[in-house]
């Protein structure tokens, strides 16, 4: 995430307790973070709730642990944002990488519909995520 190559970015980790190297992980990291804390939560959709209140940018986005963006995929989605204030929400595609980075399966992305989201369909929760406040949408 520090090399996407887009100013002001207000980094928030939520980790839900781990019981990995999490921690350490984090606070090599923590002059970067505008906050972070690490304690039992009420899984992902908790966590990300909870960091999406406590944010204050004008666009907001998640990333799970296990998760990674392509690079400039932030400015992208954030400058297609800025020229298209009609748009709320920007996803992309998706692939499931191996340990080394490289691409195993590429996934399938579905044009996005509120609908389908509401009953819980994504086709993985890495392939989508930043949106204006103003959405309202939960995560659920």
């Amino acid at each position: 995430m520090l090399l996407q190559g887009y100013p002001n970015l207000e980094y928030i980790v939520l980790d839900g307790g781990s019981s990995d190297n999490t921690v350490e992980i984090v606070k090599r990291y923590a002059a970067w973070l505008v906050h972070w804390v690490s304690e039992p939560d009420l899984g992902q959709s908790d966590a990300i709730n909870k960091g999406f209140q406590r944010a204050k940018g004008e666009i907001l986005a998640w990333l799970n642990a296990d998760d990674i963006y392509c690079p400039r995929a932030v400015r992208i989605e954030v400058d297609f944002l800025n020229t298209h204030p009609d748009v709320s929400v920007v996803y992309g595609g998706a692939s499931l990488i191996d340990r080394d980075g490289r691409i195993v399966c590429p996934m399938r992305r579905e044009d996005f519909s509120v609908a389908r989201c509401l009953v819980g369909w994504l086709t993985c929760t890495g392939d989508w995520g930043i949106t204006r406040p103003g959405l309202q949408l939960p995560v659920c």
